[in-house]
């Protein structure tokens, strides 16, 4: 508000020293910014002497007793500044073991593609020679070649997985899709390599002799394991 001149009244025809224009011109005026310049202060005097926690001595007070009773009694026995923190900063947390990390998965091993190692069991190996049919020992050689080439891909007709305990993680080839009596029993034991670990004939022409072999695999198996 801009202070009045002392040519204003006068140009509306007022005496500066009239009572009228001391009334109604400068004690407004006057009272307008005396309480102006005294708000402010009143109105710090009177917020800083109804809260005591903002006069110096309370702020100290309630600093002392925050620290003297810890930040784990929670929001309502600490006072002064601490009250405002949060309940997860005053409360300190028990020390508690470190987690054991847990082990990371093994990456498997990337296939390494064709064409794959198919190795014969020595015992297998005589097994098939002891076919007499060299069509038969032609058509196991073919089964043979195709593993080599697809590899873990090998499905049926020309491979499938023998069911029941012992064949538990064993194959079967197929020769001429089943058409063929014979069996080369297989087992994966690398990224890229096969062992053919014993001939059996089809089991639906000798069950016994089927399982017999495939128990034969089974123990093959385990003593190249040890």
């Amino acid at each position: 508000m801009r202070r009045a001149s002392a040519g204003f009244p006068s140009r509306f025809g007022l005496s500066t020293d009239s009572a009228w224009t001391k009334t109604h011109l400068h004690a407004p005026i006057t009272a307008h910014l005396q309480a102006k310049r005294e708000r402010p202060l009143r109105g710090k005097r009177e917020r800083r002497d109804s809260n005591p926690r903002l006069t110096p001595r309370g702020l100290r007070s309630g600093c002392e007793r925050a620290i003297g009773q810890g930040w784990d009694e929670g929001p309502s026995q600490a006072t002064g500044i601490y009250s405002t923190m949060s309940p997860d900063k005053r409360q300190r947390r028990p020390d508690s073991p470190r987690q054991a990390k847990q082990p990371r998965a093994s990456k498997p091993t990337p296939d390494p593609g064709p064409p794959y190692k198919v190795l014969w069991h020595p015992a297998a190996d005589a097994e098939r020679a002891a076919i007499s049919d060299a069509a038969e020992r032609a058509a196991i050689q073919h089964a043979r070649e195709k593993l080599e080439a697809i590899g873990p891909r090998l499905g049926t007709p020309h491979s499938s997985a023998i069911k029941g305990e012992d064949g538990s993680g064993l194959r079967e080839l197929r020769p001429r899709a089943g058409r063929s009596r014979w069996r080369p029993i297989y087992r994966q034991v690398g990224p890229g390599t096969f062992v053919i670990l014993a001939v059996a004939p089809e089991a639906e022409i000798d069950g016994r002799g089927f399982d017999e072999k495939v128990r034969d695999a089974r123990r093959r198996f385990d003593e190249l394991k040890t």
